[in-house]
């Protein structure tokens, strides 16, 4: 549940499960991956129909994006208001985006470490949006500012700047 590449816990083991807060002998629970995300979603990694991966070509995708599709599986999942939505990170912002978009939809809605306010500005009149999609759009930013040697062409050649086995600048 949850979890990446490999033999590591999970990413909610010690919440989720029988016996657990988020009781699944009680809650139906369901996880559905981020649009474009690396854990089994097509993504700027994935291959184009020429087996190319898309890499910077892939379509922008917001978390509003991500929460409307969601939206549908709940449609589809005959799911009219859920319990609760929880998340940590970009999912805590979906969840937050859950319940700005869809307050009917959502009896609780758990918010765990995203940013509250936005970065500081060098100028009151610039100071950047501090929705969750420009705070991951902010991230990103960094992330390739970190690692601007794997930039070639507008798309990551080799690992991904945020890979363990991404060499780093020297």
């Amino acid at each position: 549940m949850a979890q990446g590449h490999g033999a590591e816990p999970g990413w909610w083991d010690a919440l989720v499960g029988p016996g657990k807060p988020v009781d699944t002998e009680k809650y139906f629970v369901v996880a559905a991956n981020m649009l474009g995300g690396c854990y089994g979603s097509t993504g700027p990694s994935s291959l184009d129909p020429e087996g190319v991966p898309w890499g910077s070509r892939f379509p922008f995708v917001t978390i509003r994006d991500s929460v409307r599709a969601e939206a549908r599986l709940a449609d589809r999942l005959g799911v009219r208001r859920w319990h609760a939505v929880l998340g940590g990170s970009m999912g805590g912002a979906r969840a937050l985006e859950w319940a700005a978009m869809y307050p009917d939809r959502v009896r609780h809605c758990v918010v765990v470490a995203i940013g509250g306010t936005p970065l500081p500005s060098r100028s009151p009149s610039r100071r950047p949006s501090s929705s969750p999609s420009a705070r991951i759009r902010r991230t990103a930013a960094a992330t390739t500012t970190a690692a601007p040697h794997r930039w070639r062409a507008s798309a990551w050649r080799g690992a991904s700047p945020t890979s363990p086995t991404a060499p780093r600048p020297s």
